[in-house]
């Protein structure tokens, strides 16, 4: 007689599938949330991104960029908007930090992002905190909205300036430059001395008053983009701590939580046929299996319903992305899904299947 296994529930995301059973594991469980409970209490920060946190914020930053890539033409033309690509922006401080981590980012930034929604309809964005080797608080900002980079600089550097970071930095420059251009050798081979003559010459017309404090990068295709907020939003070595929050966004984001779903015999037989695809790669722990590399075109022809879950998640997470944009243009028809119930149902079965776990 064959014996029946175990259930099994896996997580799929379009280059990646998680695999893991209902096996015993324990008190670590319990373990681990009396120590998630133990945290919550002190209300405070360490300053670091959890291993937790940071599978959480990769969690739903990949379902962002790949839900746009995916619906990017029917989002755009439903908020009334054109299509853009993500960007991701670096913002810097222009001279010696003098606001504490908590007061610059409730006094800089988040007034700086209030501006992005109020003139450049943004909607949904994810922001980082970073220290600096010169000791400043920097910034990683990923969003979606048309912006050019010098607006981006002047509307910054107009937050600078309002918190007076702009004229230090102007009389700086004013004492270096006073007989004429100086070239700063140290830099030269990083900085040419033709981009420092030119970066002179901007800067002396505009009085030094637009410093060159913001970096921006288009990044438009779906897996470089997941692998490069990854790599610079959620790496672990930093100089010092950041006081407060380190990271947030907007509320949409925390609604992207990929499915965990339990398999049926037709889609464990598909976990076998995945396993023979060409580069794909298995890892194995006690807990659960994950399967990656491969081609994704050759994953919906050998699996399609494990891959019929992903456009069921990414269909259910435009919604929620086009609800939040709906919420800004009253003018647009309202979706005829409750989204927000939608993924608190979801939710409520995750803790479900985990207490089982």
């Amino acid at each position: 007689m064959r014996q029946e296994s175990p259930l099994q529930f896996a997580k799929v995301k379009p280059h990646q599938v998680c695999v893991y059973g209902t096996g015993n594991r324990g008190n670590r469980g319990k373990v681990q949330n009396s120590r998630s409970l133990a945290n919550l209490q002190k209300k405070t920060t360490n300053g670091y991104m959890s291993p937790a946190t940071r599978r959480k914020v990769s969690g739903f930053l990949q379902a962002w960029i790949y839900t746009r890539q995916k619906y990017r033409d029917s989002l755009s033309a439903g908020a009334g908007r054109s299509t853009n690509s993500f960007q991701f922006v670096t913002l810097t401080l222009s001279s010696k930090q003098t606001h504490t981590d908590q007061d610059l980012r409730r006094e800089l930034l988040m007034p700086f992002v209030q501006d992005l929604k109020r003139y450049y309809g943004l909607s949904s964005y994810f922001w980082k905190a970073e220290p600096q080797a010169n000791g400043n608080t920097h910034f990683h900002l990923l969003f979606e909205c048309k912006i050019y980079h010098q607006n981006l600089r002047r509307l910054w550097n107009k937050h600078q300036d309002r918190c007076g970071y702009i004229e230090p930095y102007r009389t700086a420059q004013f004492a270096k430059h006073r007989f004429g251009f100086q070239v700063d050798r140290a830099k030269l081979a990083t900085w040419p001395m033709e981009r420092q003559v030119r970066a002179f010459q901007k800067g002396s017309s505009e009085n030094w008053s637009n410093p060159n404090s913001t970096d921006i990068h288009s990044i438009k295709d779906a897996r470089s983009a997941t692998a490069y907020v990854i790599k610079y939003c959620l790496k672990g070595d930093q100089a010092r701590k950041i006081e407060g929050r380190i990271w947030g966004c907007s509320d949409d984001l925390r609604l992207l939580v990929w499915s965990g779903y339990p398999m049926s015999g037709l889609e464990e037989f598909e976990i076998e046929q995945l396993e023979r695809l060409p580069n794909v790669v298995k890892f194995e722990s006690d807990h659960f299996t994950v399967y990656s590399g491969y081609d994704p075109q050759l994953f919906i022809l050998a699996c399609p319903n494990l891959a019929r879950r992903v456009l069921r998640d990414l269909s259910e997470f435009r919604d929620v992305l086009e609800f939040g944009v709906l919420e800004k243009y009253p003018g647009q028809a309202a979706i005829n899904v409750d989204v927000r119930k939608v993924v608190q149902q979801r939710l409520s079965f995750q803790a479900h299947t985990s207490r089982l776990n």
